[in-house]
């Protein structure tokens, strides 16, 4: 009888320690499915039309749509932003709209990395209709952004 409690007891312990590890897991993740996820990654686009440029991918990472009000790049060392105005590769226009787990490319055309500014660029951003900005960068980017400084003006 007494073998037949410390297997009770012990059995009782590692479920209990097992389901509260399992329950604090999935509160974690059920914080993390509310939270709005947005990858941003400055890309070098080409197109089947011939078309070549700059771009900046937008990955919607959420469990829920979101609305994207706002792309464009920060200027080192200021407050200052040069937002893209050219829309969505593949046609539309900002705001947009995204369905979970879609991906969008903002075109930025020739004038826009070709502009003097653009030497001084930090980081590609993308901000959301509720107010919350996402930010990115990448090797594309800074290549891109080294380029430029050491073309004379």
């Amino acid at each position: 009888m007494e073998h037949i409690t410390l297997i009770t007891a012990i059995a009782g312990l590692v479920f209990g320690f097992l389901g509260a590890v399992l329950g604090v897991i999935n509160t974690c993740r059920a914080i993390s499915r509310d939270r709005i996820k947005i990858g941003v990654l400055p890309v070098w686009i080409f197109s089947q039309h011939g078309i070549e440029g700059m771009g900046i991918e937008i990955t919607n990472l959420s469990f829920m749509p979101v609305t994207v009000s706002r792309v464009g790049f920060t200027v080192r060392g200021s407050d200052e932003q040069m937002p893209i105005l050219d829309g969505i590769f593949g046609g539309g226009s900002f705001p947009q709209r995204m369905e979970p787990r879609t991906q969008i490319i903002a075109f930025v055309s020739a004038a826009a990395y070709e502009h003097s500014n653009f030497a001084r660029v930090h980081k590609a951003y993308v901000d959301t209709a509720c107010g919350k900005r996402f930010t990115g960068t990448s090797k594309t980017l800074r290549g891109q952004i080294r380029k430029m400084a050491s073309t004379p003006s």
